[in-house]
């Protein structure tokens, strides 16, 4: 599924939310990536949201924003992504719903290294970037395979880029208890509460 709606031409956001995978489905990520574009669109930035990406439409969509953001108009872009991550040999990968892994060479093959992203935004000079990763730290590939190392390796920013990224187990239980009121993570929440109070609009969740 994708949508993609038209803002200022120079604020770009790609926003990929992915639930439906097959051995550890989700079940928020489609709920915030949709929060998030919906807040993007308001603040004027045109927005391509895509949910439950394959292996194929995920480096399309990403390939395609970075052609984008490489343009002369662009300003500033975005890129938001909910979903499993992993990192193996130090180095961080988003997880399409088609993964069928059950070794460290299936991911190399069949996910997405965050670099080819970064690479794009590295060669886009003069403009600013924002990458948010809010990626799950659990295995995501059940009995078929566990990868020796769960949390995110550190990467380099490009010039001009802001990054963020979950970071913390502890966060777990925050999680939890806010996306049973309102379908959305924490973050995403706080995100959607605090534009809405912004633009003098009622909450409809409170802040964590």
């Amino acid at each position: 599924m994708a949508s993609a709606a038209a803002g200022d031409s120079s604020r770009l956001a790609l926003v990929v939310g992915n639930n439906a995978y097959t051995s550890s489905p989700l079940d928020n990520a489609a709920n915030d990536a949709r929060a998030i574009a919906e807040v993007l669109q308001r603040a004027g930035f045109s927005v391509d949201l895509k949910l439950d990406t394959t292996r194929q439409t995920l480096i399309a969509a990403i390939d395609a924003f970075g052609k984008r953001v490489a343009g002369p108009d662009i300003e500033l872009a975005l890129f938001y992504y909910a979903g499993h991550g992993v990192q193996i040999d130090w180095r961080n990968y988003l997880l399409p719903v088609d993964v069928a892994v059950r070794s460290a060479d299936d991911i190399k093959d069949q996910c997405i290294d965050l670099g080819r992203l970064l690479g794009h935004l590295s060669k886009a000079k003069g403009k600013s970037h924002v990458v948010i990763l809010d990626a799950c730290r659990n295995n995501p590939f059940g009995a078929s395979y566990r990868p020796a190392q769960a949390a995110r390796a550190s990467f380099d920013a490009p010039p001009g880029s802001l990054l963020a990224y979950a970071a913390r187990r502890q966060d777990a239980w925050r999680r939890t208890a806010a996306t049973a009121n309102t379908g959305s993570t924490p973050s995403t929440c706080c995100v959607n509460w605090r534009h809405r109070n912004a633009a003098g609009r009622r909450p409809s969740a409170r802040a964590p």
